[in-house]
Order: structure tokens, then C-alpha cells, then sequence
């Protein structure tokens, strides 16, 4: 098992004393506008990119002060169930998951592999005061550690995706824009960074959630996950391209886990049960694992 000292030349913490954002992109000014969210209690606390660059997500902070209304309640309601446990936020963005895990009194590893977003996670964690509760690793999650160059979008830096390339590639990337590569990290390298038994885990990657699941097993094996947070739609659309991380295949793996080991799949907006044996009917922009011991979040759930 590595220890938490071999991440250190990767490792953002938000307990620094000096400020990463006024320290790395000095004069940026979105970096000035902090937007505080007040559709969960308590009310917290956000620093978006702006909406020409992330044009979903920011955008939506910017102008709604809101972004996924209706998971971010489920995802409350799941810590309000298990207080005592740790956030693993897997593709972080600006931290609207993880800040309000901090805002709640639960520590959280946010797991980002882009450098503008992760020092917008540690600008809401200054702001809520709630440095000591997050951790931010700037690496993307796969299903081990492998070299990736990041992929964006242009004006989506949410829909940032990551294409792992060999040795030559990365070094010669990372020497002309070292923020464009990084190095993945499983669910299993987390365990240094998570002090509690119970978790709850969100997963939005860009196609590669399966792959974080099924490279994760022995972490899940030690760590109880009442609920697993999953965005579907990039997956689902994806799977039967021939470079998609999650194929057919591998997703089947991925259900085969959850259900052998009593967990429900549910959409999350409705809260409907799926049917692990339809994978092919499986219509859903977002999905949520319940363990079958777990209290419901939804009536239908």
C-alpha cells in the first residue's frame, strides 16, 4: 500500500498557508468572484470558472446559482445518514460536492486532474474556512496508475477527459505543458488519505467510472460505501466506441460487482430501480449504487 508522502509532488492541500490561487494565477478574475450556494443547508460557498471557459457547469453556477439541484440534495441526505464518514470525489471540478461535504463537517478527497479547477477547490475551502477537512490530489482517477494527457473541450473544461499515452509522450508534454499531463490514481492509492471505515463516493470521469470501480475493489473491500454517486449519460453514449474506457464488457463487470455484493441501481432523478440484467435499457444522465442495508433517498428508491 503506498503512503500518502508519495503523492506529496502532486498533493494540493488546501491547509497551505499561502493562497495556491493568489500564489499560481495571480490577477485571474474569476478567481476574485466567490459565488455561494444557498440551494443545500447550510449555505457554502463556490469559485467557478468563467462561463465562456465551462459553459455547463460554471455557466450554471454563474447564472442559477445552481448546478444538479436534484442530485446535490440525495447526496446531502447521504451524508445526513452517515455523518461520520469520508466524501471521495472523483473528478472534483470546482468542488461543488466536496465543499459541501467540508460545509457539513465531513473531510473529503477531491481527486481532480485539472490545475484551474483544483485551485478553485482550495479557493472555496479558504473561504468556508474548511481547509483542514479537504484534500485535493491533482491526478485523474482510472483503474491504476498509468500517464495521461488531459483532452478539453473547448469552452467545457467539466467535459475535461484524459487519454493515457506512453512514456516519450508524457515526458516530452511535460516539458513544454506540464498542467496538460498527469499521472492516474486507482481508489485503492486513496486509502492513505481516508481515516474513517464508511465512504460515500461520487464519480463523474468522462467515461472512465467503471474503470475507477472495477480498479478499485480492494478499497471497496475495506471501506463500506452506503451510496456510489455516478454520472452515466459519457459512459452509456461511449460504450460501443472501440478506444472507450468502459466498454460493454467492462461495464457488465462493473454491475456483476455491485450486485453480487447487494447494491441497487437507481436513476437519479427519478429514484426508479434499474434492472442489472437490462444493462441495454439503462437510460439515465446520472445513477446512484445503494447498498441494500442503506436507507432509501427517494420514495421510489
Amino acid at each position: 500500500m503506498p503512503s500518502a508522502g508519495e503523492y506529496y509532488d502532486l498533493l494540493v492541500s488546501s491547509s497551505s498557508p499561502n493562497s495556491l490561487l493568489e500564489r499560481l494565477l495571480p490577477g485571474d478574475p474569476p478567481l476574485r468572484t466567490l459565488w455561494t450556494l444557498n440551494i443545500t443547508t447550510p449555505e457554502y460557498q463556490i469559485c467557478p470558472h468563467t462561463a465562456a471557459t465551462d459553459r455547463y457547469i460554471s455557466a450554471q453556477l454563474l447564472t442559477d446559482g445552481t448546478w444538479e439541484p436534484h442530485i446535490l440534495a440525495l447526496f446531502r441526505l447521504a451524508l445526513k445518514y452517515y455523518p461520520s464518514c469520508t466524501v471521495i470525489d472523483l473528478g472534483a471540478h470546482v468542488g461543488v460536492y466536496t465543499l459541501l461535504a467540508g460545509a457539513v463537517g465531513v473531510p473529503a478527497v477531491a481527486v481532480e486532474p485539472v490545475w484551474a479547477s483544483a485551485v478553485r477547490i482550495h479557493a472555496g475551502a479558504r473561504a468556508g474556512k474548511v481547509e483542514d477537512k479537504i484534500t485535493i490530489l491533482l491526478h485523474a482517477a482510472a483503474h491504476a496508475r498509468v500517464r495521461a494527457k488531459l483532452r478539453y473541450k473547448r469552452g467545457n473544461l467539466g467535459g475535461t477527459s484524459v487519454q493515457e499515452i506512453g512514456f516519450a509522450e508524457y515526458e516530452k508534454l511535460k516539458k513544454r505543458r506540464p498542467r496538460d499531463v498527469v499521472t492516474t490514481v486507482s481508489l485503492n492509492d486513496l486509502a492513505p488519505f481516508v481515516n474513517t471505515s464508511v465512504v460515500v463516493i461520487k464519480i463523474d470521469i468522462e467515461g472512465w467510472e467503471c474503470q475507477a470501480i472495477l480498479g478499485g475493489t480492494g478499497f471497496l473491500a475495506s471501506h463500506f460505501a452506503p451510496y456510489v454517486f455516478m454520472e452515466w449519460a459519457v459512459v452509456s453514449n461511449n460504450r460501443h466506441k472501440y478506444h472507450a474506457p468502459c466498454r460493454p464488457a467492462h461495464l457488465q463487470r462493473m454491475i456483476q460487482w455491485f450486485a453480487s455484493r447487494g447494491y441497487h441501481a437507481h436513476i437519479s432523478k427519478s429514484g426508479v430501480e434499474l434492472n442489472p440484467a437490462r444493462l441495454e435499457t439503462w437510460r439515465a444522465g446520472d445513477i446512484y449504487w445503494r447498498h441494500r442495508t442503506a436507507p432509501r433517498l427517494q420514495q421510489h428508491g
